[in-house]
């Protein structure tokens, strides 16, 4: 499933989206990262308002703010 995802995330305009590892078999996908919590959140407004992305949220790591 999560292959599938960011293939067609890839295909839809989201270049730098990957898995990355969550807890055991699970997994996240991620549409990008950013440097700051303020970039990330103008990305999650405007990713929000595309058909069948409303439920798109924050995940904070140590090293960046990733979307998924």
């Amino acid at each position: 499933n999560a292959t599938k995802l960011v293939e067609d995330l890839q295909k839809n305009g989201f270049p730098d989206a990957r898995i990355l590892p969550y807890f055991e078999n699970l997994h996240l996908v991620c549409y990008s990262g950013y440097a700051t919590r303020q970039e990330a959140e103008t990305a999650l407004e405007k990713i929000r308002q595309e058909e069948g992305r409303a439920d798109t949220w924050l995940h904070q790591s140590k090293r960046t703010i990733t979307m998924r």
